[in-house]
Protein backbone atom coordinates (compact mmCIF):
# COMPACT_ATOMS: atom_id res chain seq x y z
CA UNK A 1 0.00 0.00 0.00
CA UNK A 2 1.74 3.43 -0.87
CA UNK A 3 0.21 6.63 0.50
CA UNK A 4 0.13 10.10 -0.83
CA UNK A 5 0.76 13.25 0.85
CA UNK A 6 -2.29 15.09 1.35
CA UNK A 7 -0.80 19.00 2.20
CA UNK A 8 -2.63 20.19 -1.10
CA UNK A 9 -5.62 18.95 -0.02
CA UNK A 10 -5.38 20.35 3.82
CA UNK A 11 -4.85 23.81 2.20
CA UNK A 12 -8.80 23.81 1.26
CA UNK A 13 -8.92 24.02 5.05
CA UNK A 14 -6.93 26.10 7.02
CA UNK A 15 -5.52 29.33 7.06
CA UNK A 16 -2.19 30.14 5.65
CA UNK A 17 -0.65 31.31 8.53
CA UNK A 18 -0.88 27.54 9.74
CA UNK A 19 -0.11 25.76 6.90
CA UNK A 20 3.28 24.83 7.85
CA UNK A 21 2.81 24.35 11.66
CA UNK A 22 0.17 21.81 10.52
CA UNK A 23 1.77 20.09 7.71
CA UNK A 24 4.87 19.54 10.51
CA UNK A 25 2.60 18.05 12.80
CA UNK A 26 1.06 15.41 9.60
CA UNK A 27 4.99 14.49 9.37
CA UNK A 28 5.67 14.00 12.66
CA UNK A 29 1.96 11.92 13.06
CA UNK A 30 3.01 9.79 9.81
CA UNK A 31 6.53 8.65 11.31
CA UNK A 32 5.17 8.28 14.42
CA UNK A 33 2.39 5.94 12.93
CA UNK A 34 4.61 4.08 10.67
CA UNK A 35 7.24 3.39 13.64
CA UNK A 36 4.78 2.12 15.92
CA UNK A 37 1.86 0.45 14.34
CA UNK A 38 2.70 0.38 10.79
CA UNK A 39 0.73 1.45 8.19
CA UNK A 40 -2.47 0.86 9.50
CA UNK A 41 -1.46 3.17 12.48
CA UNK A 42 0.17 5.56 9.80
CA UNK A 43 -3.44 6.04 8.57
CA UNK A 44 -5.77 6.74 11.92
CA UNK A 45 -2.30 9.00 12.67
CA UNK A 46 -3.27 10.91 9.29
CA UNK A 47 -7.19 10.27 9.58
CA UNK A 48 -6.79 12.05 13.06
CA UNK A 49 -4.73 15.16 12.48
CA UNK A 50 -7.70 15.61 9.34
CA UNK A 51 -10.56 15.34 11.75
CA UNK A 52 -8.63 17.84 14.00
CA UNK A 53 -8.24 20.65 11.48
CA UNK A 54 -11.60 19.31 10.05
CA UNK A 55 -12.94 21.18 13.26
CA UNK A 56 -10.78 24.14 13.50
CA UNK A 57 -11.63 27.76 12.93
CA UNK A 58 -14.47 28.70 10.72
CA UNK A 59 -12.97 31.39 8.30
CA UNK A 60 -15.98 31.98 6.43
CA UNK A 61 -16.07 35.86 6.39
CA UNK A 62 -18.63 37.87 8.56
CA UNK A 63 -21.49 39.79 7.43
CA UNK A 64 -21.30 43.21 7.09
CA UNK A 65 -22.63 44.99 10.68
CA UNK A 66 -25.58 47.55 10.32
CA UNK A 67 -24.86 50.91 12.42
CA UNK A 68 -27.73 52.79 14.01
CA UNK A 69 -27.42 54.70 17.14
CA UNK A 70 -29.98 57.60 19.32
CA UNK A 71 -28.79 60.47 20.74
CA UNK A 72 -29.72 62.47 23.94
CA UNK A 73 -28.73 66.44 23.92
CA UNK A 74 -28.18 68.96 27.03
CA UNK A 75 -26.83 72.02 26.34
CA UNK A 76 -23.56 71.16 24.96
CA UNK A 77 -23.22 67.76 25.56
CA UNK A 78 -24.63 65.02 23.67
CA UNK A 79 -25.04 61.62 24.85
CA UNK A 80 -24.81 58.86 21.76
CA UNK A 81 -26.69 55.33 22.50
CA UNK A 82 -24.92 52.64 20.27
CA UNK A 83 -27.67 50.33 18.77
CA UNK A 84 -25.68 48.68 15.84
CA UNK A 85 -25.45 45.32 15.73
CA UNK A 86 -22.84 42.52 14.75
CA UNK A 87 -20.25 45.05 15.14
CA UNK A 88 -16.94 44.14 16.91
CA UNK A 89 -15.55 47.85 16.71
CA UNK A 90 -16.46 51.59 16.19
CA UNK A 91 -15.52 55.12 15.27
CA UNK A 92 -17.45 57.72 16.50
CA UNK A 93 -16.89 61.38 14.44
CA UNK A 94 -18.93 64.30 16.27
CA UNK A 95 -18.50 66.81 12.96
CA UNK A 96 -16.43 69.37 15.14
CA UNK A 97 -13.11 68.43 13.44
CA UNK A 98 -11.83 66.68 16.27
CA UNK A 99 -10.60 63.22 16.11
CA UNK A 100 -12.81 60.45 16.28
CA UNK A 101 -13.27 58.11 19.59
CA UNK A 102 -13.46 54.44 19.53
CA UNK A 103 -15.37 54.41 22.28
CA UNK A 104 -18.60 51.71 22.23
CA UNK A 105 -20.78 54.43 23.19
CA UNK A 106 -21.00 57.98 25.60
CA UNK A 107 -21.09 61.34 25.84
CA UNK A 108 -19.32 64.27 24.18
CA UNK A 109 -18.89 68.00 24.90
CA UNK A 110 -19.08 70.65 22.19
CA UNK A 111 -17.08 73.62 22.73
CA UNK A 112 -19.75 75.99 21.20
CA UNK A 113 -23.07 75.94 20.30
CA UNK A 114 -23.98 75.10 16.81
CA UNK A 115 -25.20 72.31 14.45
CA UNK A 116 -23.28 69.59 14.03
CA UNK A 117 -23.40 65.69 12.42
CA UNK A 118 -22.61 62.49 14.52
CA UNK A 119 -21.28 59.78 12.44
CA UNK A 120 -20.66 56.16 13.59
CA UNK A 121 -18.53 53.62 11.85
CA UNK A 122 -19.37 49.99 12.96
CA UNK A 123 -16.49 47.79 12.00
CA UNK A 124 -15.98 43.87 12.20
CA UNK A 125 -14.31 41.20 9.78
CA UNK A 126 -16.77 41.77 7.31
CA UNK A 127 -17.13 44.95 6.57
CA UNK A 128 -18.39 48.45 8.01
CA UNK A 129 -20.77 50.55 7.88
CA UNK A 130 -22.05 54.04 9.03
CA UNK A 131 -24.95 55.69 10.77
CA UNK A 132 -25.54 59.43 10.53
CA UNK A 133 -27.52 61.89 12.41
CA UNK A 134 -27.40 65.78 12.42
CA UNK A 135 -28.06 67.54 16.08
CA UNK A 136 -28.07 71.31 17.43
CA UNK A 137 -26.59 72.24 20.83
CA UNK A 138 -26.49 75.63 22.83
CA UNK A 139 -24.60 76.74 25.57
CA UNK A 140 -26.24 77.25 28.85
CA UNK A 141 -28.32 80.80 29.02
CA UNK A 142 -26.74 83.86 30.44
CA UNK A 143 -28.69 85.47 32.95
CA UNK A 144 -29.63 89.36 32.09
CA UNK A 145 -26.81 91.32 34.91
CA UNK A 146 -28.92 94.49 36.24
CA UNK A 147 -32.33 93.91 34.56
CA UNK A 148 -34.01 95.93 32.11
CA UNK A 149 -33.16 99.83 32.13
CA UNK A 150 -36.11 102.08 31.38
CA UNK A 151 -34.79 105.04 31.18
CA UNK A 152 -34.77 107.23 27.79
CA UNK A 153 -31.63 108.10 26.57
CA UNK A 154 -30.13 104.97 27.66
CA UNK A 155 -32.74 102.35 26.87
CA UNK A 156 -32.12 98.22 27.22
CA UNK A 157 -34.64 96.20 27.30
CA UNK A 158 -33.72 92.40 27.90
CA UNK A 159 -36.80 90.91 28.89
CA UNK A 160 -35.27 90.34 31.99
CA UNK A 161 -38.14 91.09 34.23
CA UNK A 162 -42.29 90.99 34.86
CA UNK A 163 -42.73 93.65 32.53
CA UNK A 164 -42.88 92.86 28.78
CA UNK A 165 -43.15 96.72 28.19
CA UNK A 166 -44.71 96.08 24.27
CA UNK A 167 -48.56 95.56 24.17
CA UNK A 168 -49.58 93.69 21.57
CA UNK A 169 -52.82 95.08 19.29
CA UNK A 170 -54.51 94.31 15.73
CA UNK A 171 -54.49 89.84 16.04
CA UNK A 172 -50.51 89.71 18.03
CA UNK A 173 -49.70 88.48 20.93
CA UNK A 174 -46.59 89.00 23.28
CA UNK A 175 -45.33 87.19 26.05
CA UNK A 176 -42.24 86.83 28.47
CA UNK A 177 -40.58 83.28 27.87
CA UNK A 178 -37.91 81.51 28.33
CA UNK A 179 -35.67 81.50 24.99
CA UNK A 180 -35.93 78.30 23.13
CA UNK A 181 -32.51 78.95 21.43
CA UNK A 182 -29.38 79.70 22.63
CA UNK A 183 -27.71 80.23 19.30
CA UNK A 184 -26.88 83.42 18.36
CA UNK A 185 -28.63 85.00 21.50
CA UNK A 186 -27.75 83.34 25.45
CA UNK A 187 -30.37 85.52 27.18
CA UNK A 188 -32.47 83.45 29.59
CA UNK A 189 -35.92 85.16 28.76
CA UNK A 190 -37.16 86.71 25.68
CA UNK A 191 -40.50 88.02 24.42
CA UNK A 192 -42.72 85.69 22.19
CA UNK A 193 -44.54 87.22 19.44
CA UNK A 194 -46.83 85.29 17.87
CA UNK A 195 -49.12 86.56 15.37
CA UNK A 196 -52.33 84.66 15.26
CA UNK A 197 -54.85 84.18 11.91
CA UNK A 198 -57.87 84.42 14.01
CA UNK A 199 -58.75 88.45 14.89
CA UNK A 200 -55.53 89.27 12.31
CA UNK A 201 -55.27 93.06 11.23
CA UNK A 202 -52.59 93.94 8.60
CA UNK A 203 -51.99 96.94 11.03
CA UNK A 204 -51.47 94.80 13.83
CA UNK A 205 -48.44 95.13 16.17
CA UNK A 206 -47.43 96.26 19.73
CA UNK A 207 -46.01 99.48 20.83
CA UNK A 208 -44.45 101.11 24.09
CA UNK A 209 -45.38 104.25 25.63
CA UNK A 210 -42.43 105.31 27.39
CA UNK A 211 -43.62 105.35 31.15
CA UNK A 212 -47.22 104.75 30.73
CA UNK A 213 -48.57 101.33 31.77
CA UNK A 214 -51.42 100.34 29.24
CA UNK A 215 -54.53 100.83 30.70
CA UNK A 216 -53.20 102.11 34.33
CA UNK A 217 -51.65 105.41 33.22
CA UNK A 218 -48.18 106.51 34.70
CA UNK A 219 -45.65 104.53 35.87
CA UNK A 220 -42.32 104.35 36.25
CA UNK A 221 -41.83 100.62 35.63
CA UNK A 222 -42.41 101.50 31.97
CA UNK A 223 -39.97 103.73 31.79
CA UNK A 224 -38.53 107.56 32.86
CA UNK A 225 -36.80 110.30 31.37
CA UNK A 226 -39.02 110.78 27.99
CA UNK A 227 -39.72 111.81 25.53
CA UNK A 228 -36.92 110.18 23.14
CA UNK A 229 -35.07 113.75 21.96
CA UNK A 230 -32.22 113.08 19.22
CA UNK A 231 -30.60 116.46 19.92
CA UNK A 232 -29.64 115.40 23.30
CA UNK A 233 -29.31 111.78 22.70
CA UNK A 234 -28.67 108.77 20.22
CA UNK A 235 -31.07 107.71 17.79
CA UNK A 236 -29.28 104.54 17.12
CA UNK A 237 -31.21 101.67 18.44
CA UNK A 238 -30.34 97.88 17.82
CA UNK A 239 -33.04 95.04 18.42
CA UNK A 240 -32.55 91.04 18.44
CA UNK A 241 -35.06 89.43 16.43
CA UNK A 242 -35.65 85.38 15.99
CA UNK A 243 -37.54 84.26 12.66
CA UNK A 244 -37.00 82.85 9.25
CA UNK A 245 -34.80 85.13 6.96
CA UNK A 246 -37.13 87.27 4.81
CA UNK A 247 -38.63 88.30 7.97
CA UNK A 248 -39.51 92.30 8.26
CA UNK A 249 -39.14 94.16 11.35
CA UNK A 250 -40.31 97.64 11.67
CA UNK A 251 -39.60 100.58 14.57
CA UNK A 252 -42.13 103.31 14.56
CA UNK A 253 -41.84 106.49 16.48
CA UNK A 254 -44.59 108.50 17.73
CA UNK A 255 -44.81 111.69 19.30
CA UNK A 256 -47.31 110.20 21.98
CA UNK A 257 -50.11 107.36 22.25
CA UNK A 258 -52.74 106.78 19.76
CA UNK A 259 -53.86 108.58 18.13
CA UNK A 260 -51.93 111.36 18.52
CA UNK A 261 -49.35 109.88 16.57
CA UNK A 262 -47.55 112.71 14.31
CA UNK A 263 -45.25 113.53 13.70
CA UNK A 264 -43.48 109.99 13.42
CA UNK A 265 -40.39 108.12 12.27
CA UNK A 266 -40.46 104.84 10.88
CA UNK A 267 -37.12 102.40 9.61
CA UNK A 268 -37.58 98.80 8.03
CA UNK A 269 -34.91 96.17 8.01
CA UNK A 270 -35.25 92.58 7.30
CA UNK A 271 -33.53 89.42 8.10
CA UNK A 272 -30.76 88.32 6.35
CA UNK A 273 -30.69 84.92 8.34
CA UNK A 274 -32.62 82.37 9.83
CA UNK A 275 -32.67 82.02 13.98
CA UNK A 276 -31.26 85.07 15.88
CA UNK A 277 -30.35 88.21 14.62
CA UNK A 278 -29.42 91.88 15.55
CA UNK A 279 -31.21 94.85 13.40
CA UNK A 280 -30.28 98.04 13.92
CA UNK A 281 -32.25 101.00 13.11
CA UNK A 282 -30.54 104.74 12.92
CA UNK A 283 -33.20 106.95 13.95
CA UNK A 284 -31.99 111.25 13.45
CA UNK A 285 -33.23 114.43 14.86
CA UNK A 286 -35.91 116.29 12.65
CA UNK A 287 -38.40 118.98 12.71
CA UNK A 288 -41.24 117.77 10.40
CA UNK A 289 -44.09 119.71 13.16
CA UNK A 290 -44.97 120.81 16.55
CA UNK A 291 -44.44 119.18 19.33
CA UNK A 292 -47.18 120.98 21.02
CA UNK A 293 -50.27 120.09 18.48
CA UNK A 294 -48.49 117.74 16.13
CA UNK A 295 -49.56 119.85 13.44
CA UNK A 296 -47.62 119.78 10.19
CA UNK A 297 -44.48 122.36 8.95
CA UNK A 298 -41.27 123.03 10.97
CA UNK A 299 -41.86 124.82 13.82
CA UNK A 300 -37.58 125.32 14.48
CA UNK A 301 -37.93 122.63 17.33
CA UNK A 302 -36.53 118.77 17.04
CA UNK A 303 -39.47 116.61 17.40
CA UNK A 304 -40.18 114.18 20.27
CA UNK A 305 -41.62 110.55 20.16
CA UNK A 306 -43.23 108.77 23.76
CA UNK A 307 -44.17 105.22 21.97
CA UNK A 308 -42.43 103.26 20.40
CA UNK A 309 -44.49 100.70 18.10
CA UNK A 310 -42.94 97.51 16.54
CA UNK A 311 -44.28 95.67 13.68
CA UNK A 312 -43.39 92.14 11.93
CA UNK A 313 -43.87 91.45 8.86
CA UNK A 314 -46.19 94.62 8.77
CA UNK A 315 -49.49 94.92 6.39
CA UNK A 316 -49.27 91.00 6.05
CA UNK A 317 -51.75 88.73 8.00
CA UNK A 318 -50.53 85.12 7.94
CA UNK A 319 -51.97 81.64 6.30
CA UNK A 320 -51.10 80.05 10.03
CA UNK A 321 -49.97 81.48 13.03
CA UNK A 322 -45.84 82.48 13.09
CA UNK A 323 -44.13 82.39 16.26
CA UNK A 324 -41.06 85.12 16.71
CA UNK A 325 -38.76 86.16 19.55
CA UNK A 326 -37.68 89.41 20.24
CA UNK A 327 -34.97 90.48 22.97
CA UNK A 328 -32.58 93.23 23.88
CA UNK A 329 -33.54 96.56 22.53
CA UNK A 330 -30.78 99.19 23.18
CA UNK A 331 -30.48 102.57 22.29
CA UNK A 332 -27.20 104.37 21.65
CA UNK A 333 -25.68 100.50 20.54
Amino acid sequence: MKFVRINLCLYVYIDSDEIAEKTYLIRIMKNFGNKLFGRLGMFFALASVMVLVSCGDDDTPSDPPVASFTSTVSELTVTVDNTSTGATNYSWDFGDGSDPLTIEEGSYTYSEGGEYTITLTAINDGGEATATETITVSAPCTPEAGGDVVEAGNINLNMSGDVKFFDSFGGRATTLVDNPDLNGNESCKVMQWVATTAGCETWGGAGWRIGFEPGAGANDAYGTGGPLNFDNMSGTFTLDVWGPAGTTVNLRLERLGFPDVTPVQEIQQTKAAAGWETLTFNFVAQDLGNNADGSDGADGLTDTYESIIMYINKDACPSADETYYVDNLVQGS
